[in-house]
């Protein structure tokens, strides 16, 4: 990530600590991200050619019904200071910076195959052993994996893969046969 994106997400971080409300900041994030997704949008607010004043005017009817005015402020800044390409990293910098404060974690779950009713409820419940209450997760298939899952976060690795398995077997059979 960018150095300017983290400054970028800290000091609105700090922002939305000071103003008390920082699940508005964290949803009116979100917003920005959610139409910064599509290309038209993004193209208008990072196109060289499109003068600062044209995008405010853009930002003004796309976004400033939906978002406070500090918010506003920072789609300005970022406009005026020709840094557009930073935005949508700073805003998923504040995003993951409130998630963090809220003792949030995003975990993803990745598995041999799509989870049934019970296997997903089985790994819920293992995430939020293993991480907290407060555990986002999401679930993706890798059909590479012989079977099982893992559940990653940005500094936790759980595995539970038939492979990590078959491995922890080879050592303990080659301990067994050796002592």
């Amino acid at each position: 990530m960018a150095a300017l994106a983290v400054r970028y997400g800290a000091a609105l971080a700090a922002l939305a600590l000071e103003s008390g409300a920082p699940e508005a900041y964290r949803a009116e994030a979100a917003i920005i991200l959610e139409a910064l997704k599509d290309e038209d949008c993004r193209k208008i607010i990072e196109h060289p050619k499109i003068s600062s004043q044209g995008k405010r005017e853009f930002v003004d009817d796309v976004f400033a019904p939906h978002i406070g005015a500090d918010m506003l402020g920072f789609l300005y800044l970022v406009i005026d200071k020709n840094r557009e390409e930073f935005l949508a990293e700073g805003l998923q910098n504040l995003i993951e910076r409130l998630d963090e404060i809220a003792g949030k974690i995003k975990a993803t779950a990745v598995c041999a195959r799509q989870p049934n009713e019970t296997q997903l409820a089985t790994i819920n419940k293992l995430a939020r052993d293993k991480l907290g209450e407060k555990v986002e997760l999401s679930i993706e298939v890798d059909s590479a994996l012989i079977g099982g899952f893992y559940i990653q976060t940005s500094s936790h690795l759980f595995d539970f893969t038939v492979r990590k398995q078959l491995a922890q077997m080879k050592v303990q059979l080659a301990k067994g046969v050796v002592g």
